[in-house]
């Protein structure tokens, strides 16, 4: 997530960081997986905080930009407010998903629903990312960090769906 400024209040202020502690966690756990230890209630732990952290960086409220009195367009709303909440409810979702299904540990869950449509909507965030990319790259700059994260989730998301198949 980007660094918010100085005035960030409450819990918002603290969202970065436990997203970087998180994301380290996940990682360690990964490696751990990969020299064949188990790491289920890491991985657990991982997958759910960056799921919680996501799904309050949905409900942030939204940075003012600039001029307050020139109303915006509905593409620059659309791009800098609606996508990425609707992303990080995605990312949340999918996340959550996966971190149900990897405690619980069977193949056929309920859990797997809310991974299937935690990815159709970062699949389709990521069409519209790049489409914003493509069409308007200056007014898109901020858009980035926030299309890492869609394409690292839908990476793993996309990884764990064809395990379990």
């Amino acid at each position: 997530m980007e660094d918010k400024p100085q005035s960030a209040t409450g819990i918002a202020q603290y969202l970065p960081w436990a997203e970087r502690v998180f994301l380290a966690l996940g990682v360690l756990a990964a490696l751990m997986w990969f020299n064949g230890k188990a790491v289920t209630e890491m991985a657990f732990v991982a997958v759910m905080g960056l799921a919680l952290v996501y799904f309050l960086s949905a409900f942030l409220p939204a940075e003012s930009k600039g001029d307050q009195d020139k109303p915006m367009d509905f593409m620059a709303l659309f791009r800098s407010l609606i996508l990425p909440k609707i992303a990080f409810l995605g990312l949340s979702v999918a996340l959550a998903g996966m971190g149900l299904h990897f405690f619980i540990g069977s193949v056929e869950t309920e859990y797997d629903v809310m991974v299937y449509i935690g990815t159709a909507t970062l699949g389709v965030i990521l069409v519209f990312l790049i489409g914003f990319f493509i069409t308007a790259p200056g007014n898109s700059k901020a858009l980035m960090p926030l299309a890492f994260r869609v394409i690292l989730v839908l990476a793993l998301a996309t990884y764990v769906m064809m395990e379990w198949l």
